[in-house]
Order: structure tokens, then C-alpha cells, then sequence
């Protein structure tokens, strides 16, 4: 009787055993944007590219350019490992969650140029301290894709236009917009216009998050003939202030200004915007 009550024990245990392993779900067998998801990723694992647990999502953002218009407000502080000669390009899916934190972060290896594994979760890394706009009235989550293109061992540009330049232990937000040749094109240093041309539009909204802080934002503007900014580079020598999330605001800014168009003016022109910034 001793032998049946404990055999009945084990059988017991192995019924709860196998209910339990069916009723969690099998995410292995989910996708997104035709990507296989995997779950709960470990970072140590030699063949993980993903990080985190996913949750089911309605709809997904394939642009690139933020999750649903939700944009990063922090970058990570984090730098990739990126080898001398290094270049090509890294895609990941991002899922984020009301407060704008990554909950999981998957590498697309079927876009990705870039094939080593340690630089490929050293992105993953760095995605995973980013943090994204608040959205209250968002879904619990939401994903979308993030590229990451990597034009030299030390420079990455964003999906979303911004550029960012790694040294051995920081690193620095320094442009947005179409990576051009600024240096070859006519620059006015005069801070005042460019080439006479004034300012008809600014609008500086995104920085009303950052204003916590003093100091100096220069930058070099380069617009077209219509007045639109198509490039803006932080002046680094004139520019007082090293947080990165207020670089990011003031180039954001800087981006949507508008200057008088000159329909006779070369293709590009490039001048000097500068910011004053006093706490409130």
C-alpha cells in the first residue's frame, strides 16, 4: 500500500508537470514582421540574440523611426563594440511598454550586415538602457524597428537620423539629418542667419523636457534653397553643455526650423545656430 501511495505521489506530480509546461505559452513559435520571436533571452548564452520576455502585440511599427511616434528620451550611456574598419548595418525589434522602458529587444539577423555576435549583443545592450517616450493611453505594449548603421569603427547613425560617435569609454551625440559633406559646403559663422537669410520658422518644444539645466548649445545648420534644415551638427568648441539628452533636444529643435528660401542660392548653405539656455 506504501509503494502504490507513493507511486501515486510521483504520477501526481508528473500530471501537474505536464499541465503546467502546456499551459505556458510557446512564444519560440510566435512572430512579428516575419521574425521568429524568442523568449526570456539570457545575454551570457554564446548564440542569444534576443533579451528579455515578449508579449503579444496587436500591430507593429516597421518604419524605424520611433514605435507609433513614441521616440527615445534617453539614450543609453552604453557603447557597442564596434571593430576598427567595422561597417554595415544592425536591425533589431524593440518592444517597449507605458513608461517607454524595452521589455524586449530581438536582433533581425535576415537584415543585419553586420554578423558578429559579440558587437550584434553589445546593441542589444545598449537598447536595453534606452527608454522611450510615456504613453498612458498607449496598448500595455508596443514594438517597432530600430536600425542601427554603423559607417565607421567609431560612428553609428540611428533609423531615426541621429548620429552618434563612440570613443573608449563615452559616447557623443554630434549630428542629424542626411549625413553630408557639411565641411565642403559655404558656411557663415556670423550666428546671424545664414548667408542673410533669417529664420521665419522655429518652433523648441522639444526641449521644454530639458530645460533644467544652463549653459550653450551651438550647432551648424545646412538648409536648401526652400529654407529647410537638412543637417545639423553639434559645434562642439562652442558648446558648453555634455548631456546627451539635452544635445538630442536642441538638434530636434534645430531640425525643424525654417529659413527665408532663395530660390538663386547654391543647392546647400550652411550657417551657425546657437542656443542660450538658463534654468527655470
Amino acid at each position: 500500500m506504501g509503494k502504490l501511495h507513493f507511486f501515486g505521489w510521483i504520477l501526481v506530480a508528473f500530471c501537474t508537470a505536464i499541465i503546467f509546461a502546456c499551459s505556458k505559452p510557446v512564444l519560440q513559435n510566435s512572430t512579428i514582421n516575419g521574425t521568429s520571436i524568442r523568449d526570456e533571452g539570457d545575454l551570457q548564452a554564446a548564440d542569444t540574440m534576443y533579451i528579455g520576455k515578449f508579449f503579444k502585440v496587436e500591430d507593429f511599427d516597421g518604419s524605424g523611426n520611433g514605435i507609433f511616434n513614441r521616440t527615445i528620451v534617453r539614450w543609453s550611456y552604453l557603447n557597442p563594440i564596434l571593430e576598427p574598419g567595422l561597417k554595415g548595418k544592425v536591425s533589431a525589434i524593440v518592444c517597449i511598454e507605458k513608461r517607454g522602458h524595452v521589455t524586449f529587444a530581438q536582433i533581425i539577423n535576415s537584415e543585419c550586415t553586420i554578423r558578429n555576435r559579440k558587437t550584434l549583443r553589445s546593441f542589444l545592450e545598449l537598447i536595453r538602457d534606452c527608454w522611450y517616450e510615456k504613453s498612458w493611453d498607449a496598448p500595455s505594449h508596443q514594438c517597432g524597428r530600430l536600425d542601427f548603421h554603423v559607417i565607421s569603427e567609431n560612428r553609428v547613425v540611428t533609423s531615426d537620423g541621429y548620429t552618434y560617435e563612440y570613443g573608449m569609454t563615452t559616447s557623443k551625440l554630434i549630428s542629424t539629418g542626411t549625413e553630408i559633406r557639411s565641411d565642403s559646403l559655404p558656411y557663415d559663422g556670423s550666428g546671424d542667419g545664414v548667408f542673410r537669410r533669417k529664420i521665419i520658422y522655429r518652433d523648441v518644444s522639444a526641449t521644454r523636457a530639458v530645460m533644467n539645466t544652463s549653459g550653450k548649445v551651438a550647432t551648424k545648420v545646412c538648409i536648401n534653397r526652400a529654407g529647410i534644415v537638412t543637417y545639423v551638427e553639434l559645434i562642439n568648441e562652442e558648446t558648453t553643455i555634455q548631456d546627451k539628452n539635452v544635445l538630442r533636444a536642441y538638434l530636434k529643435a534645430a531640425r525643424g526650423y525654417k529659413f527665408q528660401p532663395d530660390p538663386d542660392a547654391p543647392k546647400e548653405q550652411c550657417g551657425k545656430l546657437s542656443f542660450k539656455i538658463t534654468a527655470h
